[in-house]
């Protein structure tokens, strides 16, 4: 359990806002009207900028091997079967660094460990040859979430708290407030669904460790370099 100091992201920020917004348009019974091109364009903006899309990187993540090293930071616990068909498992911590504005796991998160653990998997049932991703597709079934307990310091020094075990859409943390977080974890396995002489197909479900639910669906296609003849 980590206790920190949370304020909201700019995207969380310009969410709300929208949100509320387009509640505003539609209550009162009246018609919702078509924005403008000129509207829309200036949302599409706003939510890009909302994004920091203008903002320089952090020096941290301004490094070859940050991608990597993400990747890296929120897996565990690996293994390799010992019998039968390769097996690749994990565990996927869905840490602060791996969520996005609605506080779960980011789909590129999702694309980046299906990527690497289905690698490991082909290379284990092809050896160390060289190979290179060809296609990855990923089904998003079901949202994996960071829990969070937030506790609300109100002028009178009263500490209220607040459980989000499923901390999504409707959730809110402002300036001034503290939360646990209660990192989750998901339970990662990859496996061999075709090997052929120049192509390995892999699967890898991800599931929620406490309740075996699965929440993503990746297949991954690689192919394997063919050997110079000279």
């Amino acid at each position: 359990m980590t206790f920190v100091f949370l304020p909201r992201r700019p995207e969380q920020r310009a969410a709300d806002e929208a949100r509320r917004r387009c509640r505003r348009r539609g209550g009162g019974g009246e018609e919702r009207r078509k924005p403008s091109p000129a509207e829309s364009r200036e949302w599409t903006q706003r939510f890009f900028r909302g994004l920091g899309v203008d903002a320089p990187l952090p020096a941290a993540a301004d490094r070859s091997d940050a991608y990597s090293a993400l990747v890296r930071g929120v897996l565990s616990s690996a293994t390799v079967s010992a019998a039968g068909p390769p097996r690749v498992s994990c565990t996927l911590t869905i840490s602060h660094a791996a969520i996005n504005a609605y506080n779960t796991i980011h789909g590129g998160m999702v694309m980046g460990v299906a990527e690497a653990v289905g690698m490991a998997c082909a290379r284990a049932a092809v050896g160390d040859k060289e190979m290179f991703l060809g296609e990855l597709s990923t089904a998003y079934l079901s949202a994996a979430r960071l829990n969070i307990i937030k506790c609300i310091v109100n002028p009178k020094f009263v500490v209220h708290v607040v459980c989000f075990p499923s901390w999504g859409i409707g959730g809110r943390i402002d300036y001034g407030e503290l939360a646990y977080l209660i990192e989750s974890e998901m339970e990662v396995e990859a496996q061999i669904l075709r090997k052929g002489r120049s192509v390995v197909v892999t699967t890898v479900e991800f599931r929620l460790k406490e309740t075996k639910k699965l929440c993503y669906l990746s297949r991954a296609t690689f192919y394997i370099m063919p050997v110079s003849s000279l």
